[in-house]
């Protein structure tokens, strides 16, 4: 006599295996994962950032930054605030959703940086539990007859090589490195 198959298959065995994982002593086995370590954008694209969460991570929200340390940036925030140029991709609302990615709109030079998406621990206050590898932007455009790319880290280094806060550092093809101010003049 044949077995009839399943209808459905149910979360059981994956709940099953993440106790028996975490019951032998396995740690660190479900990460926030960034599937790309860099992207390149036009400016005035849009751009994709993927972020994928376990479920099985602690309850918590989770939230993109640019840049990293007590100066980062609040890029989006999944369950509060508003951000016009960012929109998740993935339908968060829907039980077992492990989509977390963003797309920014209307790129700029101002953009170029290293974006973290990280789940943080439910509480008061919330606690940051993991953060992804992260995914540096380079973001290219044209500023007079020079074609740029600009780098996050590359910025923070050349605000301080140029000594002033209003600096980029800006790559014109790959002859040489300049100093701009934010009105497109080049610094000597």
């Amino acid at each position: 006599m044949p077995i009839p198959a399943s209808p459905l298959h149910s979360p059981l065995p994956s709940l099953l295996l993440s106790l028996l994982l975490k019951l032998a002593g396995a740690t660190c086995v479900f990460h926030v994962q960034q599937a790309e370590l860099s992207r390149t954008a036009l400016t005035g694209e849009s751009i994709a950032l993927s972020c994928s969460v376990p479920d099985t991570l602690p309850d918590g929200p989770v939230l993109w930054f640019k840049g990293t340390g007590p100066d980062r940036k609040l890029i989006y925030n999944f369950k509060q605030g508003h951000f016009p140029r960012v929109n998740k991709i993935g339908d968060t609302t829907r039980p077992g959703n492990t989509d977390f990615s963003i797309r920014i709109h209307e790129i700029s030079l101002a953009d170029a940086d290293t974006y973290y998406c990280m789940k943080f621990i439910k509480g008061k206050p919330i606690k940051e539990y993991q953060s992804g590898q992260g995914t540096q932007v380079f973001v290219t455009g044209a500023l007079g007859r020079h074609l740029m790319t600009m780098s996050g880290t590359k910025t923070r280094k050349s605000l301080h090589e140029c000594s002033s806060i209003d600096t980029l550092e800006i790559f014109a093809s790959h002859e040489h490195n300049s100093c701009w101010d934010l009105n497109a003049n080049e610094l000597k």
